[in-house]
């Protein structure tokens, strides 16, 4: 009887043991790891040294580490014409937006970056005629480049730069035709639209055009900022095929690309900062050429960094002239 009663506690204290592992075991299976590692299949590995009651445990278990899924979508130019029947490029606005999957895990874009390749027709890739990137997006999600290209019809894809934690998903696929003219054009404007503190606004004044395969022209704009500061955007140079225009019923629209010295000045102080080399773009549309359609300008400055940094929206003018001729 002392022997079996000593057999059944020993065999209630393997019991009781063994219970304590199932339960650890089922806890385990529980946890929820946060990884901060790249995409793939590590796999895990769960290892116990054993001691004198209890024998070694080992064992490895599979699992995928998925990248992050991110939607894009693409606002740029897709349409435009060229200022003259000389010019063989033109220098477009590659502008997207993107945005992570809603899957309860909000992700940080810092870091992150867009790729925009353009393939010609009958270009299987994987090489593209033409490359931007990569490009930044910025904190409200948006990726922009100015890229001069040259006359011809493309099919552009959108990816994020190589990375281990974002892809894009669905891929991003559009059309971008840059086409010649027979007329030689120019663009020119003066006054002001209604932009900055309060009553506020910026004046602007530009002559853009062609002349062979040179840009010629000059453009400047002021404006008071909601910071305190004004902003007085200087143009110093032009990409190549600088000025484009819209094309078919769009063709009242104009816009012409480059670099900008920007001088940033305290209103209080007077204090003034310069900062050379900024890419800008300017919108300049003619309402005379369409019906019922006012004339409108806007401006977008990048910092030296590739984000946007300084902004209109493009706004109908509330004085002066626009004109395409």
């Amino acid at each position: 009887i002392e022997q079996r009663s000593r057999e059944d506690e020993a065999y209630r204290y393997t019991l009781r043991e063994s219970f304590r592992f199932q339960v650890v075991r089922e806890r385990l299976s529980e946890v929820t790891l946060i990884l901060d590692q790249a995409a793939g299949n590590p796999g895990v590995t769960v290892s116990f040294a054993g001691n004198g009651t209890y024998d070694p445990f080992s064992r490895n278990e599979a699992y995928e580490i998925l990248r992050e899924k991110v939607i894009v979508e693409y606002f740029g130019d897709t349409s435009v014409v060229v200022a003259s029947p000389q010019i063989s490029r033109g220098a477009v606005r590659l502008y997207a937006t993107a945005h992570q999957e809603d899957d309860g895990y909000p992700g940080d874009f810092t870091g992150a970056m867009l790729m925009y390749q353009g393939f010609l027709g009958g270009n299987p890739g994987p090489t593209p005629n033409v490359e931007a990137g990569p490009v930044p997006i910025g904190h409200d999600g948006r990726a922009v480049a100015f890229k001069s290209v040259a006359v011809g019809t493309y099919e552009f894809d959108v990816t994020m730069a190589d990375n281990d934690y974002w892809r894009v998903l669905p891929e991003v696929r559009f059309s971008l035709k840059v086409a010649s003219t027979a007329t030689l054009l120019e663009v020119t404007g003066s006054g002001w639209i209604p932009f900055g503190v309060g009553n506020g606004h910026g004046t602007y004044q530009f002559k853009v055009g062609k002349d062979k395969e040179v840009e010629t022209g000059n453009s400047s704009f002021i404006f008071d900022g909601s910071d305190g500061h004004r902003y007085t955007i200087n143009v110093t140079s032009w990409l190549p095929g600088a000025l484009i225009f819209g094309s078919g019923s769009q063709s009242w629209k104009s816009a012409f690309t480059g670099f900008a010295n920007v001088l940033k000045t305290n209103l209080l102080t007077g204090q003034s900062t310069l900062f050379p080399g900024r890419p800008v773009t300017f919108d300049a549309w003619d309402g005379n050429k369409a019906p019922n359609k006012p004339d409108a300008y806007g401006v977008l400055v990048l910092d030296a960094q590739g984000l946007v940094w300084l902004e209109t929206p493009i706004l109908n003018i509330g004085g002066g002239n626009i004109m395409i001729k």
